[in-house]
């Protein structure tokens, strides 16, 4: 059976629930992908910060390695880093 006539829509004057959820919706992604960016973020800067610390303490180990040896061995490691 085809309505012979639209039934009427009111509007009310404040926010649709549905119009709300789908602000809060795109609210909620804002800060969701803000906290994704900055964990990133940070996740990156640690990597690097612990990149840092390694090569320091590789250079250290080399350097304590370099003292340690006889004078005779130290033109063999020279030959080997070139």
């Amino acid at each position: 059976m085809i309505p012979r006539a639209v039934p009427k829509v009111h509007f009310s004057q404040r926010l649709d629930d549905r119009v709300l959820g789908k602000d809060n919706m795109a609210n909620l992604t804002r800060v969701i992908s803000t906290v994704v960016e900055q964990f990133r973020v940070k996740a990156s800067e640690t990597l690097v910060l612990t990149a840092e610390i390694e090569l320091v303490q590789i250079e250290t180990e080399i350097e304590q390695l370099e003292k340690s040896m006889p004078p005779n061995a130290e033109s063999v490691v020279v030959g080997i880093r070139r």
